[in-house]
């Protein structure tokens, strides 16, 4: 498969795999979870699941498959804690306080909108990406679908700042990956997750409830399947297809 279409598949399928965040979470939430807690424990359960999967692969080899050609470690866990600054806290953080204030759609529409934006800016400052007149046309139109929702008084201010400062995050992120010549997929995405979740724990801990939500097996299933589609597979997706 020519590498150009596979790149275009991994991008569509992480896409739809991330489009399922907005449900799972607003269902999530109704039960008794909060932002935080979501955000928290899917990283967490996605973690454990991606760990487990490369169990029997040397730690060596996995950090040699993400970054090929480098001979200064300190580097690269700085490059790799800056992606997943930009790439899972403020995705996360940012994404599932939003859905708190309106609809899973308007949310998804505003945020990849703003990823596109913050994609072509920084990929211009960072890596001199000339800008194109189709990129500039798909910017317009990602202006304009934020306007239309925030006009028509579909969205809330604090859903159009949540969601767009997820969205620039995650845009910032897709830049600083091919940047930093980072090799995307399944190990990547664990590196990733492990400093993802030291910063969500943050958040989680300054609102931990002392009377700990009573989990039930729908609880537990909206959870694993938030770890699974969008956290794991959807990153690993979106992180894959810049190498393609």
């Amino acid at each position: 498969m020519p590498k150009a279409l596979a790149g275009i598949l991994f991008a569509l399928s992480a896409a739809a795999l991330n489009g399922s965040i907005g449900i799972i979470s607003k269902l999530l939430m109704a039960s008794g979870l909060n932002p935080y807690e979501i955000a928290f424990y899917k990283t967490f359960l996605a973690l454990v699941f991606v760990s487990l999967l490369l169990i029997r692969t040397p730690f060596a080899r996995q950090i040699q498959i993400v970054v090929p050609v480098s001979d200064n470690n300190i580097k690269i866990w700085m490059h790799i804690g800056l992606c997943a600054l930009f790439g899972i806290f403020t995705l996360f953080f940012f994404e599932t306080i939003a859905y708190v204030h309106g609809s899973a759609a308007n949310v998804v529409v505003i945020l990849m909108a703003s990823a596109t934006i913050a994609a072509l800016v920084f990929g211009c400052l960072l890596l001199n990406e000339k800008i194109k007149i189709s990129a500039i046309s798909g910017v317009a139109v990602a202006i304009a679908g934020i306007s239309v929702i925030s006009w028509s008084g579909q969205a809330s201010l604090l859903l159009l700042i949540f969601a767009s400062a997820a969205g620039a995050g995650y845009g910032l992120f897709s830049v600083l990956v091919k940047k930093f010549g980072l090799h995307g997929g399944i190990y990547l995405t664990r590196f990733l997750l492990l400093f993802g979740l030291i910063y969500l724990a943050i958040p989680y801990l300054t609102t931990f409830r002392q009377n700990p939500f009573d989990f039930h097996w729908q609880t537990v299933a909206g959870l694993i399947a938030l770890a699974i589609l969008p956290t794991i597979l959807g990153f690993y997706c979106t992180t894959f297809h810049y190498i393609c």
